[in-house]
């Protein structure tokens, strides 16, 4: 795997002045549209201002591609949309003018808001800001359940030169996005998620979006960040919805675990095999709730692992292993005694 480069995004040079075109229904997405996305290293960057340089040139990108995927779950209704993304759904609506959030989902676990979330409206003109409260249901394994309430805005923060690894775009756009919510059940910490996407006129899709999670705790404990870019106009091909949904249960990353032993009196030892390069890590709750432990975010190669979780102080009783396997959650009852 070839190793990441880190840098800043926004560097000193001469001053550029870019012109702060609106995003609009140009970049309303086309039923059938796919295309590849690179992973590459997560980079500090500005977020305001009309004169950036936003330089990833430098950035080596991962040699493991995924494709996104635009599709229409039910054919005769293009007011919902679904984007397939690293094993992950998530779920919109859209109106003539506006795009709104609804949810996400995995195999083993799903957030649906109660109402849609508004994120985009078009035109969007340079500054302009949507901001909104939300409440949200959510289910782990389809055995914890739990409620979110939370807050999001959604601003065209800032324009500049973007230069990509394969060429450089004199005008581009900068969407940021910021979530800040927390659970209702059990007084967990509170989280708060960036999402920084950069438009182009020349494709409907970002072309670059990075993400970060991070914990409330005092110490601000960053959960995880992730980037990708996406090197080209997407192609238009036709999916249906049976071949997505292979897609989406074709990821065996994370295969051959054994949690041993369960149950357990002192060391909880995960024996696993990648078998493509991912980022991992894993949290242990009791009962599905309280975080007990969790590990760093950390990036492996493909191959095998051991992980051990010391539970010799910990009180009896049943616990819920997740294990994080890029946007894949996996979960295992452990019992401790």
């Amino acid at each position: 795997m070839k190793k990441s480069v880190s840098l800043l995004a926004t560097i000193l040079l001469p001053i550029v002045v870019c012109s702060q075109s609106a995003i609009d229904t140009s970049h309303f997405i086309i039923y059938g549209d796919s295309l590849i996305a690179y992973r590459q290293p997560y980079i500090a960057i500005s977020d305001t201002g009309t004169n950036n340089i936003w330089d990833f040139s430098l950035c080596q990108t991962d040699s493991n591609d995924f494709r996104l995927l635009y599709y229409f779950p039910k054919p005769n209704d293009t007011s919902t949309y679904y984007i397939n993304k690293d094993n992950c759904n998530y779920h919109y609506y859209r109106s003539s003018d506006s795009i709104y959030f609804k949810g996400f989902e995995t195999t083993l676990s799903k957030i649906e808001c109660k109402i849609p979330i508004p994120i985009m409206k078009y035109p969007f003109n340079y500054q302009d800001t949507i901001f909104s409260t939300f409440i949200a249901q959510g289910e782990y394994s389809n055995i914890q359940k739990f409620d979110i309430i939370g807050n999001c805005m959604s601003v065209y923060s800032a324009a500049g030169q973007l230069k990509t690894p394969q060429q450089t775009f004199q005008s581009s756009k900068l969407i940021h996005t910021q979530l800040n919510y927390r659970t209702l059940q059990n007084n967990l910490q509170s989280i708060h998620a960036n999402k920084y996407q950069w438009y182009i006129n020349s494709c409907r899709y970002p072309i670059i979006e990075q993400q970060s999670i991070t914990i409330l705790n005092g110490n601000d404990t960053i959960l995880f960040e992730q980037a990708f870019y996406c090197p080209q106009v997407p192609n238009t091909t036709t999916h249906n919805l049976d071949s997505i949904e292979s897609d989406l249960e074709s990821d065996t990353a994370f295969v051959n675990a054994t949690y041993l032993p369960n149950p357990v009196t002192t060391n909880l030892n995960i024996s696993y095999e990648l078998t493509r390069d991912a980022d991992i890590f894993f949290s242990l709750h009791y009962n599905g709730g309280s975080v007990m432990y969790t590990s760093p975010l950390v990036r492996q190669q493909a191959g095998y692992y051991t992980h051990t979780i010391n539970m010799s102080s910990w009180q009896t009783g049943l616990y819920v292993l997740y294990i994080y396997v890029d946007n894949l959650i996996i979960s295992q009852n452990i019992i401790k005694i």
